[in-house]
């Protein structure tokens, strides 16, 4: 199956522009999930409300995880899938807490539901999905640059990736909008020693490698 969406263009502001204009079967061979600096075209399509693009990326590889059509899942309405999602969630049904909120992303009319991608990046952190959870972090965060738990989110998903420097600066940002938040500090107070433990640690390795390499010399 393929979508015709003509002539989409995004503009972003010190990012560049993204063009697409043609089905999903032109842009199958492309990886969706990158794009200019730290806007793909993902989550352009997520910030401007464009859900049929967003769903025509989907389908061509921005992430395999939404259900086909003829899922019961497509049949139910956005405040069900949002209700059904937090249900999943609460019951540590992550998986399906995550398919429920993709598809109300998709369902979603009118503006972008920053709360949907944040609840999705939630649900791929606890499942250890840490690109796909950092991709709808910083969708998150285009979408509310103000939101404190939009770079929550963010510096979850870099502990994940185990990029401890990135989950710095994401904690740090966030403290700044919201500086009483104290799970904030407590995970930049983790994401600060992850970072000493790492560089710590790549210090030992470099210092046995050039001793290894005097004494063989």
């Amino acid at each position: 199956m393929s979508k015709t969406i003509n002539s989409v263009y995004f503009d972003a502001a010190d990012s560049g522009s993204f063009f697409f204009d043609g089905d999903a079967r032109r842009i199958a061979g492309a990886d969706v999930t990158k794009g200019i600096c730290k806007f793909t075209p993902l989550i352009l399509a997520a910030n401007e409300g464009l859900t049929d693009f967003y769903e025509c990326l989907i389908e061509a590889g921005g992430d395999p995880n939404i259900p086909e059509e003829d899922d019961p899942v497509y049949k139910m309405n956005l405040a069900d899938l949002k209700l059904e999602g937090n249900k999943a969630y609460k019951n540590k049904d992550y998986s399906t807490a995550e398919k429920l909120y993709s598809v109300a992303i998709m369902k979603s009319a009118g503006p972008p539901d920053a709360t949907l991608f944040s609840n999705r990046s939630l649900c791929l952190i606890k499942m250890g999905e840490g690109e796909k959870a950092l991709l709808h972090a910083e969708a998150c965060w285009v979408m509310q640059p103000y939101w404190p738990k939009a770079y929550y989110r963010k510096g979850a998903a870099h502990m994940l990736l185990k990029d401890y420097e990135k989950a710095c600066d994401a904690f740090l940002d966030g403290l700044k909008l919201d500086p009483a938040n104290a799970e904030m500090k407590e995970a930049l107070k983790e994401s600060l020693n992850s970072l000493k433990i790492s560089r710590a640690t790549t210090n030992l390795l470099e210092l046995s490698l050039a001793h290894k390499n005097i004494m063989q010399d």
